[in-house]
């Protein structure tokens, strides 16, 4: 049984390798294109984000100094 969308995906690519998962009228990408995309994404979004606040009482919490902005070069074989 699959439990969530990655599942679903991983084995779709599994399955279906090379068969389109999404078409518009720029072009098509196939399952195995579309996995290795989504996990290149996936896998950098946390370098994004800020961290989340402490959420216990004990600890005291400190103004953050801002986080640098991260740029990550997409490369050629992504997109």
């Amino acid at each position: 049984m699959k439990q969530n969308v990655v599942e679903y995906l991983k084995q779709t690519q599994d399955k279906y390798p090379n068969k389109i998962a999404i078409e518009d009228k720029n072009g098509e990408i196939s399952f195995s294109s579309f996995y290795q995309k989504a996990l290149y994404i996936s896998s950098n979004l946390f370098k994004f984000s800020n961290p989340p606040p402490p959420t216990h009482s004990h600890i005291k919490h400190h103004k953050l100094s801002p986080q640098k902005t991260h740029h990550l070069p997409t490369p050629n074989h992504i997109f």
